[in-house]
């Protein structure tokens, strides 16, 4: 059974250490090109407002909600898409068959991922773009309490970033993401997952989980 989420950014792989943070190798193919036009960096589509659930009249609360969550900051947001935009992405959710997967086959994860744009469905994609522009990541900032002057912003390669889908025996191992973007050098702030899976049964396995970081050999 597959488990599709569209995803900005995402996790990491293999990577090298810089100081005391971690940056991500590139994979070779497309990873480095920019996959977010300007324009969507810079405005929002006219539908925004219809886009989402409840959950984005009560910021206030949800970023409450965020602070003291354990075992570090985060929140969970029930029917994030409006249902109609929930259905219509479900439905053009690509096939695990399709050939616009990159194939992730590893000890770590065992998963399929595609982050270049051009390739995906058009409502797919455009639900990316939208979720890269200024009013939502303005939203992520007010929630999650990052700083104005901190400069948040969308990462226009969409690297690790997209569209993933766990077909039946897939895996996601407990891993650290990477601190620093492999192009633009830019520190990691923030993920957005959002899975589109309308029901999801304990017996199928892949729940997602959150650890504390746990001090090994002094580190």
């Amino acid at each position: 059974r597959r488990r599709p989420h569209p995803r900005r950014p995402a996790p990491a792989r293999a990577g090298r250490s810089v100081g005391n943070r971690t940056m991500c190798q590139l994979r070779g193919d497309d990873e480095g090109a920019v996959q977010i036009p300007p324009e969507h960096l810079l405005s929002d589509p006219p539908t925004l407002s219809s886009m989402f659930g409840p959950w984005a009249r009560d910021v206030p609360a949800l970023k409450a909600r965020f602070q003291g969550a354990a075992p570090f900051p985060h929140v969970v947001l029930d029917d994030f898409f409006a249902p109609d935009l929930a259905r219509r992405l479900l439905d053009d959710f690509p096939a695990p068959k399709e050939e616009l997967w990159h194939v992730y086959d590893n000890p770590l994860e065992q998963k399929l991922a595609c982050g270049t744009t051009a390739r995906m469905p058009p409502s797919l994609r455009d639900t990316i773009f939208a979720l890269c522009g200024p009013a939502v990541v303005e939203t992520m900032r007010q929630l999650t309490g990052i700083a104005a002057d901190a400069g948040l912003q969308a990462d226009r390669y969409c690297h690790g970033g997209g569209i993933h889908c766990h077909p039946s025996g897939g895996k996601l191992d407990v891993h650290l993401d990477y601190s620093l973007h492999p192009v633009s050098g830019l520190e990691r702030r923030l993920n957005l997952i959002v899975f589109l899976n309308p029901e999801w049964e304990e017996s199928y396995g892949g729940a997602l989980q959150l650890y504390e970081a746990v001090p090994t050999d002094g580190a």
